[in-house]
């Protein structure tokens, strides 16, 4: 019925009937757990009764966000500036440079907040409140108003406020360019399973001049994809380690720095092509630090 292997799901109000329920959690630390936090045995999934809930029209009317209605017009320099949550939400989309504006863009005060979400976007349920998932983008860069004699990153950040949720997570996405903004949790660095930037089938990645902190697993963790550059930025403050890398071919990490963490720097499995600063990473398995 299920099949985890990062996130346990929370279940309740379901019916499992006509199924071969197995424990599918055992071995690997990843449990399905009620609405309490309270751990589910195969036997209490058979044991559940189905609760019937009505369809909200009012929460769905919220969601869908499409080209046409996005909150804020395309600038003459063919970018989207946006200063809100909403406008940046409302700006995901294929071809598109959105420009963060606005110091501070906590992604819980999005009005569709925990609902299915937009064409290009949802908000995927953790076990402490809902993650910004991004999901069949190509070509979309996000990038921050530059602010003279500073760096960049340090006057805009897009904050997660449950500490199991990855701040933005990225699937089947190619051509995505991340820069000079920072994202995190808090800056108190804490003991949780989400992590900051995430990337399951994704291709041709950019990271640059950002700076991803704690209290996250970790700064950037990717699997099933191809082609990451990152470069310039600065990773803290993670409770287990700074990049982790499953099943990812060719990664370039030029002058980044990555302090204050508590497990490996880098962690690649089954990665091909990687090199630090021009230097090859040898080995195709193991860790690097």
């Amino acid at each position: 019925v299920f099949s985890s292997d990062r996130y346990g799901p929370v279940v309740e109000g379901c019916s499992f009937q006509d199924n071969s329920i197995i424990n599918w959690y055992d071995g690997n630390g990843v449990f399905a757990v009620d609405a309490e936090g309270n751990k589910l045995s195969t036997d209490d999934l058979k044991a559940m009764n189905l609760r019937s809930i009505a369809r909200d029209e009012d929460l769905l009317a919220t969601a869908g966000t499409t080209d046409e209605n996005t909150l804020v017009p395309m600038g003459e320099d063919g970018a989207y500036h946006v200063s809100t949550v909403d406008e940046f939400l409302s700006a995901i989309g294929s071809d598109r440079t959105i420009v963060l504006e606005a110091e501070l863009y906590d992604l819980s005060t999005a009005s569709d907040y925990g609902t299915p979400g937009g064409n290009y976007y949802f908000w995927r349920e953790s076990y402490d409140g809902p993650e910004l998932v991004i999901t069949g983008v190509h070509n979309m860069t996000i990038d921050t108003v530059k602010t003279p004699g500073s760096m960049a990153a340090l006057h805009h950040t897009i904050t997660a406020t449950p500490r199991y949720a990855d701040v933005i997570a990225f699937q089947y996405c190619d051509n995505i360019n991340l820069l000079n903004f920072t994202a995190g949790h808090t800056q108190a660095p804490g003991e949780c399973s989400g992590g900051v930037l995430a990337f399951q089938n994704c291709s041709t990645v950019q990271i640059a001049s950002c700076r991803l902190y704690g209290c996250g697993t970790l700064g950037i963790d990717a699997s099933n994809s191809s082609s990451f550059v990152i470069e310039n930025c600065e990773i803290f403050d993670c409770s287990q380690g700074g990049i982790q890398m499953w099943n990812v071919d060719g990664i370039f990490l030029n002058d980044c720095s990555i302090h204050d963490i508590e497990g490996p720097a880098l962690n690649f499995v089954n990665c091909g092509d990687k090199t630090w600063n021009g230097q090859p990473i040898n080995g195709l398995k193991g860790t690097y630090s």
